[in-house]
C-alpha cells in the first residue's frame, strides 16, 4: 500500500566515513549550556527569538534530510525530536526552553542518567492551511548545548493558526518518518519525537504541503493514521499537552497514540516529564519512586510540589510498563481536582 504515496528512502543505514568527519565531535556540558540560558533570562521573547522569517537553515529543503551519526563521543547517538507549536498560544514554551537553566539545558541533564548519548532537535510547526509562511522548521540534530541553543534561538515564532482545528503536526511527523537518517535505526533502536501542542491534527499529509514545504514529490495524500504507522517503526512518539487547562484535544490525540498522550500541569514541568518519559520507555527507570528521588538529588529540583506534579503527570503512562512504583499518598500541596492529570484512559 506504501508503493500509492512514494517509495520511502532507506534512513536506517551506517553513515559513511565521509559524513562522518563532518560531523562535531564535542561533548555535552551542562554547565555551560545552563549558563547560557540563565543569560538570557531578562530578554524579552523578540529579543531571544530574533528571526522574523524562516531561517534557511532550518528550511528541511535546504539539505534534504536530518542525521544522527554514531561517531565520537556519541558512540550509540539516539536522536530526539522537540517539536514545538509556535502559533499565537504557545510561544511561552520556546521561550521557557531557552531563557531557564531549568528549561532545555534541565532537560537535557534530565535525560542523561536514563540515555546514555541523546542528541536534540528542536522543530517548530505553525499551520500550512492558513497561508503560513514557516508552517515547518527543522533544527539539525546535535549533541552539544551550544548546538541545541543554536537551533532552538534560530527559530521563528510565527505567532499565527488559523482556527481550523489543527496545526501542521503532520508534517513534522512526515520529517521524522521519512526525512531523518540515524545509525541507531540500523541497530534497532527507536529515537523519540515529542510533539509539543494544544490542537488537533489534520487527517492527512497532503502531497502539495510536501512538495512545496518538504521539497519531496509523492504521487497522493497520506493519511495521517499511515504516516503514524511508519513513524512507530523507529520512533517512540509522544503528544505533550502543556497544561490541564487545554487538555479537551486529549481524546482527539489518543485516536492517534494512545498512551502516549501526555496532559502537564503547566508547562514548566515539560523539561522533567520528557526525561521520565524516556527513562520509562527505555526501561532505565525502575519505577516513579526512584525518579522522585532522582529529580530531588541528581537533577537539582528542591520544589516537593513540581516534583509531585510530574509523578501525578507520569503515573499512567508507567502504570502501562509496570513501572508506577508504590501508591503514593494524596499530595497534600494540591487540590484533588488539581491533583488529576488528565492522563488516565476512560474506563468506559
Amino acid at each position: 500500500m506504501r508503493t500509492l504515496f512514494s517509495s520511502r528512502r532507506d534512513h536506517s543505514a551506517i553513515g559513511t566515513k565521509e559524513q562522518k568527519k563532518t560531523m562535531s565531535k564535542g561533548t555535552y556540558d551542562h554547565q555551560s549550556h545552563a549558563q547560557a540560558a540563565q543569560g538570557r533570562a531578562s530578554q524579552t521573547r523578540e529579543q531571544t527569538f530574533k528571526n522574523t522569517r524562516l531561517d534557511p537553515m532550518m528550511d528541511i529543503r535546504t539539505k534534504g534530510f536530518r542525521e544522527s551519526l554514531w561517531v565520537p563521543p556519541y558512540d550509540r547517538a539516539r536522536p530526539i525530536y522537540v517539536s514545538l507549536d509556535v502559533t499565537g498560544s504557545m510561544g511561552h514554551i520556546p521561550q521557557y526552553l531557552a531563557t531557564d537553566p531549568h528549561g532545555l539545558p534541565g532537560m537535557v541533564k534530565g535525560i542523561y542518567p536514563f540515555m546514555e548519548f541523546p542528541q536534540i532537535a528542536c522543530m517548530a510547526v505553525d499551520d500550512s492551511r492558513c497561508g503560513s509562511d514557516a508552517p515547518l522548521q527543522v533544527g539539525h540534530i546535535e549533541g552539544e548545548g551550544h548546538l541545541m541553543d543554536k537551533w532552538l534561538t534560530s527559530t521563528y515564532i510565527v505567532g499565527g493558526g488559523g482556527g481550523n482545528g489543527g496545526e501542521s503536526y503532520e508534517l513534522g511527523m512526515y520529517v521524522a518518518a521519512r526525512m531523518t537518517r540515524a545509525d541507531c535505526f540500523a541497530h534497532g533502536l527507536k529515537g523519540y519525537n515529542f510533539i509539543i501542542g494544544d490542537d488537533g491534527w489534520f487527517p492527512s499529509v497532503r502531497a502539495m504541503d510536501v512538495q512545496e514545504i518538504c521539497g519531496e514529490k509523492i504521487t497522493a495524500d497520506i493519511p495521517t493514521e499511515q504516516i503514524v504507522a511508519e513513524l512507530n517503526e523507529h520512533w517512540h512518539t509522544f503528544f505533550l499537552i502543556p497544561d490541564a487547562g487545554r487538555a479537551a484535544i486529549a481524546p482527539k490525540w489518543r485516536q492517534l497514540l494512545g498512551d502516549n498522550v501526555i496532559v502537564c500541569a503547566t508547562h514548566e514541568d515539560i523539561s522533567l516529564v520528557i526525561p521520565g518519559l524516556i527513562g520509562i520507555t527505555e526501561g532505565t527507570l525502575d519505577n516513579l519512586d526512584d525518579y522522585d528521588r532522582i529529580m530531588r538529588d541528581d537533577l537539582g529540583r528542591d520544589d516537593q510540589a513540581q516534583r509531585r506534579r510530574v509523578i501525578s503527570t507520569l503515573e499512567a503512562y508507567a502504570a502501562t510498563r509496570g513501572r508506577a512504583g508504590a501508591a503514593r499518598d494524596p499530595d497534600p500541596v494540591a487540590t484533588p481536582a488539581k491533583r488529576r492529570s488528565g492522563n488516565a484512559r476512560p474506563t468506559a
